[in-house]
């Protein structure tokens, strides 16, 4: 019945109808979604978790210029009055779905609030009070939006614009919603074994995505557009090829397994390499310092010898043959761009400077939901708005103020400590290697948020709580075995 539904929809686009022709998929898709969510929920969560890894949200075709002016819209249409955003309505659908079952079936719900539970309750809370804040003084949204200063050349719905701090807002509340959710899907180990295997599919699919790009654009990568636009998919490449590294040193997988893992991790990394982005290199770069040192002894030195002796090959290949124009060239471009006159830098610039030069102005609680998009940063001939902010730290700080910046750091304290415990606690190569990840995943995220603005987090934030969930669950399995372990000993003693 999906098949013909599906057939029937693609016959109308094929007869020249104004349907979309990926509408078809589309209503396939959501039609699988709500199948699952209602008969097999923890389906639908897995399919969800595919969907993160594999869709993103600005697939590049008309470079960095405009789609950095149009992912501003898209955040403002689709986030706005008249827009749904599916990511939430899933989650949402999801979290609901979980607690009617537990409570229905008289079961404990099995959250487990540990310090990272803590410190996303006081980031939630924050953020709250901010917005609620702001709204002492009057209406936050009062007056109108000079559509010259807000740097995007789409004409977008005045109201939506004025509303984009809440939804930013969101992000960090889904992100709590996230770490709820999971806490009630993953339980147990083979739990954790699941999630793995929708990790390697996702990994899978995105290579079939990369290759159908490059086949139906082969210039693609020679104009210098990125083949994955949306950060986050570089960021799942590298944490994938990093938990293969860790799966081989620890023998977590049988040898065919990891041979097969390695070679997807070495076309993800390509596709990482021909993306551009530029903040993840430095991400990947970060996260290889304590992943080495992670890793066996006897494994580095293996591990340095077999990545010197590819890289070179790699190298003589891209340099004796037309790949020189097809991933150097571009490659080295985008490094060359890195330079003050280069427009995402003078954005940066220009924001850090007027923030430092008018500091005593931010009030202590921030500006909360009140919309910036008339605050003007000026450097030399460059000018932007506050609202257009390239910086995660820089835009909590306008809209929490030098409070929610002490709330935010103790925060963060808390949740990188307990990372850093669900890569060291776990006595099961199996947990370490996850809670490793975890880690990781986290250093890279703080790593993003110094250069990405909030609107271009939001496959971050979700994930993020995802894995949040998982060290808080790795960390209370870890201490269920040693405690088991411990009673069989005792009972040996005694016996």
């Amino acid at each position: 019945l999906l098949l013909a539904l599906a057939a029937a929809l693609g016959a109308g686009v094929g007869f020249g109808t104004s349907i979309n022709p990926a509408l078809p998929l589309a209503i396939l898709f959501g039609i699988v979604a709500v199948i699952l969510l209602v008969l097999r929920p923890r389906w639908a969560f897995a399919l969800f978790i595919f969907a993160l890894l594999v869709i993103e949200e600005f697939p590049s075709v008309q470079g960095e210029t405009v789609e950095r002016s149009t992912r501003t819209a898209f955040y403002a249409k689709s986030l706005g009055l008249g827009g749904l955003y599916a990511p939430d309505l899933w989650i949402i659908a999801l979290l609901g779905i979980f607690l009617f079952l537990r409570l229905a079936n008289h079961r404990r719900l099995g959250i487990v609030v540990d310090q990272i539970g803590w410190a996303l309750m006081l980031i939630a809370f924050m953020a709250t009070l901010s917005i609620v804040l702001s709204f002492t003084d009057g209406d936050p949204f009062a007056g109108g939006i000079i559509q010259e200063t807000t740097g995007v050349a789409i004409n977008i719905n005045e109201q939506a614009l004025k509303m984009i701090a809440l939804f930013h807002f969101k992000l960090f509340f889904m992100m709590f919603a996230a770490y709820l959710l999971t806490q009630l899907i993953i339980e147990t180990r083979a739990h954790l074994q699941d999630l793995l295997r929708v990790c390697f599919v996702g990994a899978l699919a995105c290579v079939a995505v990369g290759a159908a790009r490059i086949a139906l654009n082969p210039g693609l990568i020679r104009q210098g557009l990125p083949l994955f636009y949306d950060s986050p998919s570089s960021w799942f490449f590298a944490l994938f090829a990093m938990y293969t590294v860790v799966a081989w040193a620890h023998h977590l997988s049988p040898p065919r397994r990891i041979q097969m893992m390695t070679a997807i991790s070495a076309v993800l990394m390509i596709f990482v390499l021909v993306s551009f982005r530029r903040t993840m290199w430095g991400a990947i770069l970060l996260a290889s310092i304590p992943l080495f040192f992670w890793l066996p002894s006897r494994a580095r030195g293996r591990l340095v010898m077999i990545l010197g002796v590819g890289f070179s090959l790699l190298l003589l290949i891209v340099l004796a043959t037309p790949l020189r124009d097809v991933i150097l060239a571009p490659v080295l471009g985008r490094v060359e761009q890195t330079n003050v006159s280069d427009a995402s830098t003078l954005y940066r610039l220009a924001i850090a400077v007027h923030i430092v030069d008018n500091f005593d102005t931010i009030p202590l609680f921030g500006h909360g939901a009140r919309p910036l998009w008339n605050e003007i940063a000026a450097l030399g001939f460059f000018r932007t708005n506050l609202e257009n902010i390239h910086s995660l730290y820089w835009w909590w700080l306008l809209r929490t103020g030098l409070i929610g910046v002490l709330v935010g750091a103790i925060a963060i304290g808390m949740i990188f400590r307990q990372t850093w415990k669900s890569a060291r606690t776990p006595a099961s190569p199996q947990l370490r290697a996850i809670g490793i990840m975890i880690f990781l995943a986290f250093l890279m995220f703080l790593f993003s948020g110094i250069f990405n603005p909030v609107y271009a987090q939001v496959r971050y934030m979700v994930p993020v709580g995802i894995g949040l969930a998982i060290a808080t669950r790795i960390l209370q399995l870890a201490r269920e075995e040693r405690q088991g372990a411990l009673a069989a000993s005792r009972r040996h003693e005694a016996a």
